[in-house]
């Protein structure tokens, strides 16, 4: 229990730092690696409590984002720990069902490897043998589905699951998320106000252009 506390409070205190900075950048990636050191030592004393693999999912996710500081290569992170992150995250899911955190995660890690599949990000991808676009579209619908149905009042998880259905070309499943997101649902926190922005935007603006791009030629 004390292991897996650790690892929590070290991935919540990485919600302090910001990104974009060098100096908060190198100390990000010194703490997430305590986290998931942390982490897999509870998992191998404690292979049966779930928080362990919940920790390593979270702290580990966001380390693979991280991995290199310049914006262009942060793919490159989660593709080379992709197996490796689905894999706990999958047993921490078995574990326990209910789990919205694993869940938003690994649909979170699914999507962003589907925005990297195009030259010469797909070949990485091909080499570190992660599934097709549609593949992972389909994982991030489906882990993100289940975290909004584990916790239906968080805004990020709908919102998450509007994106992706945007991503998938599914614009209408896309646009009545967007819709709950902003005029539907309530913020629990001062950040939760970013979400209902974003879904604001996407239903002034990106839908409009998304259709301009798949209109036919006559």
């Amino acid at each position: 229990h004390v292991m897996a506390l650790l690892a929590e409070t070290a991935c919540l205190y990485d919600n302090t730092k910001n990104k974009n900075f060098k100096g908060h950048w190198v100390d990000r990636l010194d703490l997430l690696q305590r986290a998931i050191d942390v982490s897999r030592k509870c998992i191998k004393e404690n292979p049966e409590y779930e928080p362990c693999y919940r920790t390593y999912v979270v702290a580990a996710s966001r380390a693979s984002e991280s991995l290199y500081y310049y914006r262009s290569m942060r793919s490159m992170g989660l593709t080379e720990n992709y197996h490796a992150i689905m894999k706990r995250g999958e047993q921490a899911l078995a574990l326990e069902p209910t789990d919205a955190l694993v869940a938003e995660t690994l649909g979170s890690l699914n999507g962003r490897c589907s925005q990297w599949c195009y030259f010469p990000y797909g070949l990485y991808n091909w080499y570190y043998g992660l599934p097709s676009k549609k593949q992972l579209l389909v994982k991030a619908i489906h882990f993100n589905q289940l975290a909004v149905e584990n916790d239906p009042a968080n805004l990020e998880s709908m919102y998450r699951l509007g994106a992706t259905y945007y991503q998938a070309d599914k614009l209408s499943d896309a646009r009545r998320c967007f819709n709950i997101v902003r005029d539907e649902m309530l913020p629990k926190s001062l950040g939760d106000s970013k979400w209902q922005d974003q879904a604001h935007t996407m239903l002034a603006a990106g839908f409009e252009k998304k259709a301009k791009w798949n209109m036919r030629f006559s």
